[in-house]
């Protein structure tokens, strides 16, 4: 993915890093047409707060490193301009 140089850096700032991998596949089936992001950052507020803003684009949390590592993995559908619902682990 390609981000203008003025978006990166204003989150660079921030002391945040991402990487968004598109078609990834979903996180636990691998079923195609998902995007994937990892994202590191220097503190867990910085995290927090781009958490917050990728939720607004329809990004949602799979993972969030909960042992001091500041980083977290998200996904979507891939292009997803709305809300949508996952139906979770399969058994």
């Amino acid at each position: 993915m390609v981000k203008t140089a003025k978006a990166k850096d204003n989150w660079s700032q921030r002391g945040i890093s991402y990487r968004i991998d598109r078609n990834r596949g979903h996180p636990w089936t691998g079923e195609k047409e998902w995007d994937g992001m990892h994202v590191q950052a220097n503190t867990e507020e910085a995290l927090s707060a781009f958490i917050s803003t990728a939720q607004r684009k329809f990004w949602e949390v799979w993972i969030r490193d909960n042992t001091g590592g500041k980083r977290a993995f998200l996904y979507k559908p891939h292009g997803a301009l709305a809300p949508w619902g996952d139906p979770g682990p399969l058994p």
